[in-house]
């Protein structure tokens, strides 16, 4: 994205997400105030934004807005578990996540990796 790109995208998520906590009144163990520097929040809340976005579409014959709020409570669950494995609620204070960076070297996936592993019946 360009900088002006950015800066619309996270403008807008912004304030869907200030939106969102307001009219849902949530608290910050299920979206803390950084919830922008975890980037596990940021993919939830932003795919949350686009299913609210969707169910108001002008081709939808009313179960959109109906299906967001189905589909709330297990986002709001998923942000809460995200909020307490990020550990910034308790702290009152942002906590840097140590990233988790997979080996791409590990000898056991190199040899692992060059099988087919399908399932194959034998007739």
């Amino acid at each position: 994205m360009t900088p002006e790109q950015s800066q619309e995208v996270w403008g807008s998520l912004f304030s869907w997400v200030r939106w969102l906590v307001a009219t849902y009144q949530l608290t910050t163990s299920v979206v803390p105030d950084c919830w922008w520097r975890h980037p596990e929040m940021v993919a939830e809340l932003y795919a949350l934004q686009r299913a609210e976005l969707a169910s108001y579409t002008t081709d939808d014959p009313g179960f959109g807005p109906l299906t967001f709020h189905e589909r709330l409570p297990h986002a709001v669950e998923r942000l809460r578990v995200h909020s307490r494995t990020a550990g910034c609620v308790g702290m009152q204070v942002h906590k840097e996540p140590a990233p988790r960076i997979l080996a791409t070297d590990d000898p056991a996936f190199l040899e692992w990796r060059k099988a087919a592993h399908q399932l194959v019946a034998e007739y």
